[in-house]
């Protein structure tokens, strides 16, 4: 059988997160009959930070220095405000 190329699993790869992202909004309008915008985004980022710590905890390897935390730090929040405004409009 031939094996597929990086492109094509990179493409694959990039459907696959399109299908989930776009799941993801009937899942957040729905969620936003029930709970806040800051609930939701709270759940979200809960999860998130788990599978983080779980690749933090599977890589030994991993050295971070002042640079990279303060700029994980300013991406993060970036996200936050990012997804609680995209919230806001799903909700409203």
């Amino acid at each position: 059988m031939k094996q597929l190329s990086n492109n094509t699993k990179g493409g694959f790869v990039l459907l696959f997160a399109t299908l989930i992202w776009g799941f993801a909004f009937v899942f957040q309008d729905m969620a936003g009959e029930h709970l806040g915008a800051f609930a939701i985004n709270g759940v979200r980022m809960i999860i998130g930070g788990l599978f983080l710590l779980l690749f933090l905890a599977l890589k030994k390897d991993i050295k971070i220095d002042k640079v990279t935390f303060m700029g994980g730090a300013i991406s993060g929040f970036a996200l936050f405000a990012a997804s609680s405004f995209q919230q806001f409009g799903i909700s409203a």
